[in-house]
């Protein structure tokens, strides 16, 4: 399997010289994902429109990617087929702005499938494949060896970012922190011991709710719990998608990014990020 950086930047041109190929000259690499033997590499799109024509909304929820392909994909292509039997490594690269180069995501693995076309993916990240994060650097994620251990979710709520984004009305920008024994859940990270704070941002209509539903989440007598910081409030859930898109990419560029919606960040910069 072909090495690459999660967090780390690449271009297409630089995949493509990872495998020994030559620059690109349009086809599948300028269309969203292509394979080559036994990897499939997915480049997407979050928070702003393709540049082939379509839009669809890729986003990210919590940890997961909820990706579309192509126009006209469906489930029983070829192609497809094998990314969702995992007959194939399928590599996910993101951005949020048109022309930059890509972060890499990890090596995605399908957690829900739904048909029409074209076809929507729920992609989560393949731990065994993933380094462990560490935090022998305050300002950047460090990784190390993977782990032995992956953990397989449900798929995503029913009301998704498509209905969302066809509704009329304001939308906010979220910024939580986790707070409480958090050295004892991340000492790979040790956020606490190191004046950081692990993160998550979104994009809800009501925050103060979304901060119930992820507490809910943890156990009675759990001590950790997130804690709403602040938010931002956007004309339409549009204008949300494409800013919170733009802070995960600034966060990722910075070496803060973890997966997801989430990041780790020093305790003095959480007020300055939605600012």
């Amino acid at each position: 399997m072909t090495h690459f950086d999660i967090g780390e930047l690449y271009t297409r041109d630089q995949v493509r010289a990872a495998l020994g190929l030559p620059p690109m000259a349009g086809g599948d690499w300028a269309t969203g994902y292509a394979r080559v033997g036994e990897e499939v590499f997915v480049f997407c799109n979050v928070g702003i429109a393709g540049r082939t024509g379509h839009d669809y909304p890729n986003r990210w929820i919590d940890d997961a990617l909820d990706w579309f392909g192509k126009t006209g994909s469906t489930m029983d292509q070829p192609l497809i087929s094998a990314m969702l039997a995992e007959a194939v490594t399928t590599h996910v690269f993101w951005r949020a702005k048109d022309r930059g180069p890509f972060i890499y995501a990890g090596v995605g693995i399908p957690d829900g499938a739904w048909g029409g076309e074209p076809v929507e993916v729920l992609w989560r990240f393949d731990e065994a494949a993933q380094p462990v994060l560490i935090a022998t650097d305050s300002r950047r994620v460090i990784r190390t060896a993977p782990q032995a251990t992956t953990f397989r979710h449900g798929p995503p709520p029913s009301f998704g970012l498509r209905q969302m984004l066809t509704t009329e009305g304001a939308c906010d920008l979220y910024l939580m922190a986790l707070e409480g024994a958090v050295d004892a859940l991340f000492p790979h990270y040790s956020p606490a011991a190191t004046s950081r704070s692990i993160v998550k941002v979104g994009i809800s209509r009501d925050p103060q709710r979304r901060q119930r539903e992820l507490n809910v989440g943890f156990p009675r007598g759990a001590a950790a719990s997130w804690r709403l910081r602040t938010f931002r409030t956007f004309g339409s859930a549009g204008e949300a998608y494409s800013a919170e898109g733009k802070l995960l990419e600034r966060l990722a560029a910075s070496g803060r990014w973890i997966s997801g919606e989430f990041a780790i960040v020093p305790v003095g910069d959480l007020d300055r990020l939605l600012a």
